[in-house]
C-alpha cells in the first residue's frame, strides 16, 4: 500500500495486491485502504498510457471472471503498443471462455511466437480440436 501510495502504477506492487486479494478471495486485502479497483483505478489516473497497469487490470478481469472487460482492456493494451507473450497468452485463455476460438488460437500463436513457455492454452486449444501442430 505504501508503494502505491507514493507510485500509484508500480508494476510489481499492483500485482501483488492483484495476487493477494486473489489468494484472499476479497476485493480489498486486510490492512488496504482501498479495494484493488481502486488500486488500479488510480494506477490508470496516474498514467494513461501505462499499458503495464492496463495488462495487470485484465488479469484481475480474468481472476475475476469478468471476461468481456479483460477482453476490451488487453485489446486496449495491445492497440496502445503492448507486445509480451504473457499479455497474449492471458489474452486467449479470456478469448477461450468467451468461446472466440479463432481469436484464442491467435493469442495463443503470439504468445509462443515471443516466447511464452507455459502451455496450457496450447493444451486447452488442441482439446477442443482447434491445435494444430
Amino acid at each position: 500500500a505504501y508503494t502505491l501510495e507514493k507510485f500509484p502504477n508500480h508494476p510489481r506492487a499492483l500485482a501483488a495486491m492483484v495476487r493477494l486479494g486473489t489468494k484472499l478471495k476479497t476485493k480489498r486485502p486486510p490492512g488496504s485502504p482501498f479495494s484493488i479497483d481502486c488500486w488500479l483505478e488510480r494506477g490508470h489516473r496516474f498514467r494513461p498510457d501505462d499499458t503495464g497497469v492496463l495488462a495487470i487490470t485484465a488479469f484481475y478481469q480474468t481472476k475475476q471472471g469478468d471476461h468481456d472487460n479483460a477482453v476490451r482492456t488487453y485489446r486496449r493494451a495491445i492497440e496502445m503498443g503492448r507486445d509480451d507473450g504473457n499479455l497474449y497468452y492471458n489474452y486467449g485463455l479470456s478469448l477461450l471462455e468467451l468461446k472466440d476460438y479463432a481469436a484464442a488460437l491467435d493469442a495463443a500463436k503470439k504468445a509462443r511466437a515471443r516466447g511464452f513457455q507455459l502451455d496450457g492454452l496450447q493444451k486447452k486449444l488442441r482439446a477442443l480440436g482447434k491445435w494444430f501442430d
